[in-house]
């Protein structure tokens, strides 16, 4: 496993955690109350994406690398499916909260598969 990977694995996460805090709106009136509990909530929130990027999105990337089917495409319908299953362990938080889970499921998933595939010289041909 290379470094750009374990880099995604640990910075997609950050794409739902911050997205799912941005798209709540804070309950405390001052902005620096504001700011410090979006911050926190994000914090804590980081934890239950990075649990499903440990476990389901290590887990494709292995098995859609090793048949060679790493693209923009598949990235973004594993980061879905991968909200899917998210947004499938939160029984009744509306379809608000399963929405946005499934979408930033997918904007994850580009960002995924965005940092894993930079640029990569071309293999010399003699």
């Amino acid at each position: 496993m290379s470094w750009r990977v374990a880099a995604a694995l640990l910075v997609s996460p950050v794409v739902v955690s911050l997205g799912m805090v941005l798209t709540t709106i804070p309950s405390s009136g001052s902005l620096e109350d504001q700011a410090f509990e979006v911050l926190f909530a994000a914090l804590v929130f980081y934890v239950y994406p990075l649990f499903f990027a440990l476990i389901l999105a290590l887990s494709l990337y292995l098995l859609l690398n090793h048949f060679g089917f790493v693209n923009w495409w598949v990235s973004l319908c594993a980061g879905l499916l991968i909200g899917v299953a998210g947004a499938a362990t939160q029984f009744n938080q509306g379809l608000w909260f399963t929405g946005r889970l499934v979408l930033l499921g997918g904007i994850a998933g580009l960002i995924f598969w965005r940092i894993v595939n930079t640029y990569r010289p071309p293999k010399a041909t003699w």
